[in-house]
Protein backbone atom coordinates (compact mmCIF):
# COMPACT_ATOMS: atom_id res chain seq x y z
CA UNK A 1 0.00 0.00 0.00
CA UNK A 2 1.45 3.34 -1.07
CA UNK A 3 1.02 6.31 1.24
CA UNK A 4 0.26 9.58 -0.52
CA UNK A 5 2.20 12.51 0.85
CA UNK A 6 0.70 15.96 0.80
CA UNK A 7 3.18 18.69 -0.09
CA UNK A 8 3.82 21.06 2.77
CA UNK A 9 5.44 24.40 3.35
CA UNK A 10 7.11 25.73 6.48
CA UNK A 11 5.43 29.00 7.44
CA UNK A 12 6.55 31.74 9.83
CA UNK A 13 3.88 34.28 10.79
CA UNK A 14 5.13 37.84 11.26
CA UNK A 15 3.43 41.14 11.99
CA UNK A 16 4.19 44.07 9.69
CA UNK A 17 6.79 45.28 12.20
CA UNK A 18 8.54 41.88 12.22
CA UNK A 19 7.23 40.39 15.48
CA UNK A 20 7.01 36.61 15.07
CA UNK A 21 3.83 34.83 16.11
CA UNK A 22 4.23 31.37 17.58
CA UNK A 23 7.99 31.52 17.94
CA UNK A 24 8.78 28.77 15.43
CA UNK A 25 7.90 27.83 11.85
CA UNK A 26 4.79 25.69 11.37
CA UNK A 27 4.57 23.09 8.60
CA UNK A 28 1.24 23.41 6.76
CA UNK A 29 -0.16 21.63 3.70
CA UNK A 30 0.09 23.86 0.63
CA UNK A 31 -3.68 23.44 0.30
CA UNK A 32 -4.23 25.40 3.55
CA UNK A 33 -7.05 27.90 2.97
CA UNK A 34 -7.29 31.51 4.08
CA UNK A 35 -10.00 30.45 6.56
CA UNK A 36 -7.65 27.87 8.07
CA UNK A 37 -4.84 30.45 8.30
CA UNK A 38 -7.21 32.84 10.09
CA UNK A 39 -8.30 30.11 12.50
CA UNK A 40 -4.69 29.16 13.26
CA UNK A 41 -3.56 32.78 13.79
CA UNK A 42 -6.53 33.54 16.03
CA UNK A 43 -5.65 30.48 18.12
CA UNK A 44 -2.01 31.59 18.35
CA UNK A 45 -3.21 35.09 19.31
CA UNK A 46 -5.54 33.53 21.89
CA UNK A 47 -8.48 35.14 20.09
CA UNK A 48 -10.31 31.88 19.23
CA UNK A 49 -13.35 32.91 21.30
CA UNK A 50 -13.50 36.35 19.68
CA UNK A 51 -11.74 35.91 16.31
CA UNK A 52 -10.53 38.89 14.35
CA UNK A 53 -10.42 39.00 10.54
CA UNK A 54 -6.88 38.72 9.21
CA UNK A 55 -5.39 39.15 5.75
CA UNK A 56 -2.17 37.40 4.72
CA UNK A 57 0.66 38.09 2.31
CA UNK A 58 4.14 36.70 1.83
CA UNK A 59 7.29 38.66 2.50
CA UNK A 60 7.41 39.03 -1.31
CA UNK A 61 4.09 40.98 -1.18
CA UNK A 62 1.98 38.19 -2.69
CA UNK A 63 -1.48 38.26 -1.11
CA UNK A 64 -2.88 34.90 -0.03
CA UNK A 65 -6.54 35.01 -0.96
CA UNK A 66 -7.92 31.49 -1.36
CA UNK A 67 -5.19 29.07 -0.31
CA UNK A 68 -1.41 29.00 -0.16
CA UNK A 69 -1.23 26.78 -3.24
CA UNK A 70 -3.65 28.82 -5.35
CA UNK A 71 -2.07 32.14 -4.39
CA UNK A 72 1.53 31.28 -5.19
CA UNK A 73 2.98 30.08 -8.48
CA UNK A 74 4.56 26.60 -8.34
CA UNK A 75 8.07 28.05 -8.59
CA UNK A 76 7.38 30.15 -5.45
CA UNK A 77 6.25 27.19 -3.32
CA UNK A 78 9.65 26.66 -1.80
CA UNK A 79 10.22 24.92 1.50
CA UNK A 80 9.83 27.98 3.77
CA UNK A 81 7.60 31.03 3.48
CA UNK A 82 7.37 34.06 5.66
CA UNK A 83 3.71 35.04 5.91
CA UNK A 84 2.87 38.48 7.19
CA UNK A 85 -0.50 38.62 8.89
CA UNK A 86 -2.45 41.85 8.78
CA UNK A 87 -5.30 42.20 11.28
CA UNK A 88 -8.19 43.99 9.65
CA UNK A 89 -8.96 46.05 12.75
CA UNK A 90 -6.95 47.98 15.34
CA UNK A 91 -3.71 46.04 15.86
CA UNK A 92 -3.33 47.47 19.39
CA UNK A 93 -5.97 44.97 20.48
CA UNK A 94 -3.87 41.99 19.38
CA UNK A 95 -0.80 41.95 21.61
Amino acid sequence: MEIETIPGVSVRFLTEDGTELGGAPIVLPISTSIEQLQLLCNQLLEKADDPIPIAFRTDENVEIVESIQKSLPDDKLNIEKVVVFLPLKNSDEIF
